[in-house]
C-alpha cells in the first residue's frame, strides 16, 4: 500500500527504537551470564519475561526451537518457518523477526 515518506519515516524510527530496546535488554541478559555473545535464547528470556515484549514470546520462542531443530539435523538451510502453520500473520511476524535478526 501506499504510504507517505512522513510515515514511513515514522515508521522506520519507530522499529528501530524498538529494536534497539530489544537488543539492549538481550544485552543485560548476556551480561547477566557474563557472556559477551547474544544467543538466541537471551532475546526468548526477554521476550518471556519484560511486559513490552511478551506479544513476541510465542513467534520468538518456535523461531528459537526452530534454529535447534536445524542445528541438531546438522544444519540445513532450510527457512525455519513452521510449515504446518497456517495463520498468514504468525509467518509474517516470524519473517520478519528473521529479517530484523539479520540485520
Amino acid at each position: 500500500k501506499n504510504l507517505s515518506k512522513e510515515a514511513l519515516q515514522l515508521v522506520t524510527m519507530a522499529t528501530q527504537l524498538f529494536l534497539s530496546k530489544l537488543g539492549h535488554e538481550t544485552t543485560k541478559v548476556a551480561r547477566f551470564q557474563n557472556r559477551r555473545s547474544l544467543l538466541p535464547q537471551d532475546v526468548a528470556h526477554v521476550c518471556r519475561h519484560r511486559s513490552q515484549f511478551v506479544f513476541l514470546k510465542d513467534d520468538v520462542l518456535d523461531l528459537v526451537r526452530a534454529q535447534q531443530e536445524e542445528k541438531q539435523q546438522g544444519g540445513r538451510t532450510e527457512t525455519t518457518t513452521a510449515t504446518h502453520d497456517t495463520n498468514n500473520n504468525n509467518n509474517n511476524k516470524k519473517e520478519s523477526l528473521k529479517q530484523a535478526a539479520a540485520v
